[in-house]
């Protein structure tokens, strides 16, 4: 049987510390079930090395679109959505490497088995934090992730994220997102809203850094928070207030584990959330062309290193 084509679809701003170990790994993938045919790259006006780094991996299916201005995430990925070609497309962005080595074959598994999924959610996992700041915000994660693969077995919008995201043929063409609105979100609202289903699956995972100060964390939170105001404009406030609840018990009880489990970092993330809820603005709206954090994107530092699963 004709293999199932994956196309990889990489927006990338400034990202010349992990652009090119990640099209590496991506091409070093082992999958047997679904075949890598491209590997998109659109720099969104990036003044790095970004680019310089990209071409220097030389492989016929890497192909780089260098837009000099910079216009956002979201005009970005559309620029993505029309170049690309295969039956499913891998959306990552530039700062993740993947954990498994046949990554492709994992997160498109749900799709290859139930044609009514029209997007996938992969697993992230934090590394190693450099600071206490970091460790803080990494173990906050795992608060959250146990937290949320127990809503709806983890097929909710959390856990569709910006990181990594396979999506069906049939409905990344019928995608389009709006300017200044949470891409994330706004692709599991819509894959719902069309009567597609959402898939989480913890088969397939990527690594991530988290920031390392609180500053990059404040602009990140702020952006989620904003994001919900702006999705309440595109879709009805009832369907995105729906979407986002968490059941009261399994947020408290969850809560109540960690403060046991992390008796330091639990409280000072909880400090940490409620100064940036109190100095979040109303008039706060969400923005495509966000500033990065910086700080998150040292990857490569733990090339070569054996890192397991948490």
């Amino acid at each position: 049987m004709k293999k199932p084509t994956v196309t990889i679809g990489i927006p990338a701003y400034n990202e010349e510390a992990n652009i090119e170990y990640l099209l590496k790994t991506l091409l070093a993938d082992s999958s047997r079930i679904v075949k890598l045919a491209e590997i998109v790259i659109v720099s969104d006006g990036s003044t790095d090395a970004t680019v310089t780094c990209a071409r220097s991996v030389n492989d016929r299916r890497i192909r780089i679109i260098d837009r000099k201005q910079r216009r956002g995430l979201v005009a970005t990925e559309n620029e993505l959505l029309r170049n690309v070609h295969g039956d499913i497309l891998v959306m990552l962005d530039a700062d993740v490497v993947p954990v498994e080595s046949d990554f492709l074959d994992r997160i498109t598994e749900p799709i290859r088995k139930n044609s009514s999924v029209g997007c996938v959610g992969a697993d992230i996992i934090p590394l190693p934090p450099r600071n206490l700041f970091e460790r803080v915000i990494a173990n906050s994660h795992y608060l959250k992730r146990h937290l949320y693969r127990r809503i709806s077995h983890g097929n909710n919008v959390y856990l569709c994220h910006g990181r990594a995201r396979a999506f069906s043929r049939s409905f990344y063409k019928k995608l389009h997102w709006p300017d200044d609105c949470p891409e994330d979100a706004f692709s599991y609202l819509t894959c719902i809203a069309r009567g597609f289903k959402f898939k989480y699956t913890d088969a397939a995972s990527i690594f991530f850094r988290s920031p390392v100060i609180l500053f990059e964390h404040r602009l990140q939170s702020s952006r989620f928070v904003a994001g919900i105001d702006r999705l309440k404009e595109l879709f009805s406030p009832e369907f995105v207030k729906r979407e986002y609840s968490i059941p009261w018990k399994l947020f408290v009880g969850t809560l109540l584990k960690y403060l046991f489990r992390n008796p330091f970092s639990t409280p000072a993330y909880l400090v940490i959330t409620s100064y940036i809820r109190l100095t979040h603005r109303n008039t706060d709206i969400y923005k495509s062309r966000f500033e990065v954090a910086s700080t998150s994107k040292q990857i490569v530092a733990f090339k070569g290193q054996k890192l397991s699963r948490v």
